[in-house]
């Protein structure tokens, strides 16, 4: 007996219920005008450390890893507006804290190599300077796919990268092993932005796990 088999391709009819795995959130809002003006002038009063390792080319970050301590009502502030995200979007049960703050600057063709922050939990960077379409727009990577597909289309599904221009008053909240860097600045303006990371306050976890941060 001869069994003929038919390998004619058919159209899909099949509905797909999707449900991203342990995805990583990527936060973002808007602060107020007045915040973004004292920074403003903050900024332009801070030494500075340029050019080096951690800096990447033709940027620098404030001497002060600390600079939010000098100016605890910005500090209040950015901790209230972190924890409504904490709290509010990520229903985690915790209170927060700004450990380590910084501004950074990077001049026209520089860039900031890429990079995750350690010895942190969330990090956030907040816009308050002049930008233009030419501006460095800060990207953010996942770790290299173990086999590199080509996409019909890039969405949120199967993107290896993500970009994101400044925009005066934007502030961006993102798990700290996030790998991200700053493309170059095309723009005659200096680029500037505020930097921070967060870890929690108080006692987290369960049994053996849990910890007290103070």
């Amino acid at each position: 007996m001869t069994f003929t088999l038919n390998d004619e391709i058919t159209e899909s009819k099949l509905e797909w219920n999707v449900t991203p795995l342990f995805s990583k959130v990527l936060s973002i809002a808007e602060i107020d005008n007045n915040t973004c003006s004292n920074l403003q002038k903050i900024c332009s009063t801070v030494s500075w450390i340029d050019d080096n390792q951690e800096t990447g080319h033709l940027s620098g970050y404030s001497e002060n890893r600390e600079i939010l301590d000098k100016y605890l009502g910005i500090k209040q502030y950015l901790n209230s507006v972190s924890l409504s995200c904490m709290k509010g979007i990520l229903n985690f049960d915790t209170e927060i804290q700004i450990t380590t703050s910084w501004f950074t600057r990077t001049f026209k063709n520089g860039y900031c190599t890429e990079h995750s922050h350690c010895n942190s939990w969330y990090s956030a960077v907040l816009y308050f300077g002049d930008y233009d379409d030419n501006s460095s727009k800060i990207m953010f990577k996942t770790d290299s796919p173990r086999i590199l597909v080509n996409q019909l289309k890039n969405n949120f599904l199967n993107s290896t990268w993500l970009t994101l221009s400044p925009q005066q008053g934007m502030i961006i909240i993102f798990p700290s092993e996030v790998r991200h860097l700053v493309t170059p600045n095309n723009s005659e303006n200096i680029r500037y932005s505020l930097s921070f990371n967060i870890m929690p306050r108080g006692t987290v976890g369960k049994g053996d796990s849990s910890f007290t941060y103070k």
